[in-house]
């Protein structure tokens, strides 16, 4: 579960921004309010603001981060983000920030976070939390690392380009701090609604599962009334795999809707309205989201 990101220095923002997931007091939509032993946090939280206002680069910073880690050297191959193009205020010459503090599979709460100059890792950092109060797990500057354990021996002088959190967790895998670090970023996940091919890409995924899961049609159908009153089924064309194989893998939604006379008509989904079809979408992310108590649209 993500507690905070906060980042700094990345493309358009040039001081420390902060996206928090804990709530606040209010009582106001408390089915979106995880209950721990830990805190109270939001399941989902929403991005939203002006055209050109910066949400998108709140997500490609997260997306940066995330690739750092769990591509390490490979980050510029596989990241859609050119080097030169996130160090928006690179004249200045101070480090983009990046830092999580996040709930992890084991229960606790860590603080991790790095800082890089033209793509040289200059500091990195993980604490874990014990009553209110953080604690050191490692910490580097440059390629020097200093940790609270002595399995540190020999790695002392690491590439400046690698983070620590990949190479270690691959060298002892027994490390629960490294392990479950690693493993939240390997899981997180977030919704870029602005994305253009957003529907293309998910549409064939979510048309299949309509096909062979009838316990997610019958959720996605319950979900869809909820907000479209008129919508009495949802089917896909061809109806079955094999007949889906047999039309290149080519599959049509149809829906179904109950006239004012109670008579039934099927349309194409392609007909409903465009506030239809992206709930229709976001089904499976926000089901997905609640069920792992945390989640970011923008």
């Amino acid at each position: 579960m993500l507690i905070r990101f906060s980042f700094k220095n990345f493309k358009s923002f040039k001081d420390e921004n902060c996206l928090d997931m804990e709530a606040t007091s209010l009582k106001e939509h408390e089915y979106n309010v995880a209950k721990i032993d830990n805190g109270e946090y939001l399941k989902v939280s929403a991005i939203y603001g002006a055209n050109a206002s910066g949400k998108t680069n709140v997500l490609q910073a997260f997306d940066y981060m995330k690739k750092r880690i769990l591509v390490s050297d490979d980050s510029k191959k596989n990241s859609p983000i050119d080097e030169e193009n996130v160090y928006s205020f690179m004249i200045n010459n101070d480090p983009i920030a990046l830092e999580v503090e996040i709930l992890a599979r084991n229960n606790k709460i860590y603080k991790y976070g790095f800082e890089l100059v033209k793509d040289n890792i200059i500091s990195e950092w993980l604490y874990e939390k014990r009553v209110n109060k953080f604690y050191s797990i490692f910490e580097r500057e440059n390629n020097n690392v200093t940790m609270k354990t002595s399995k540190i021996a020999g790695l002392s002088n690491i590439d400046e380009k690698t983070l620590f959190l990949n190479i270690y967790s691959k060298i002892d895998k027994d490390n629960e701090d490294f392990a479950n670090v690693y493993y939240w970023f390997m899981n997180s996940n977030y919704l870029d609604l602005g994305n253009p091919d957003f529907e293309g890409i998910i549409d064939k995924r979510v048309s299949f599962k309509i096909l062979t899961d009838k316990n997610y049609k019958k959720e996605l159908l319950k979900f869809i009334k909820t907000f479209d009153a008129g919508i009495e089924d949802i089917n896909t064309i061809p109806d079955s795999v094999e007949a889906v194989k047999n039309n290149n893998g080519i599959v049509d939604i149809k829906v179904t809707h109950k006239e004012e006379n109670g008579e039934e008509k099927v349309l194409p989904f392609y007909l409903e309205s465009n506030g239809t079809r992206k709930m229709f979408y976001l089904f499976e992310f926000f089901m997905d989201a609640l069920k792992k108590r945390n989640g970011i649209i923008c």
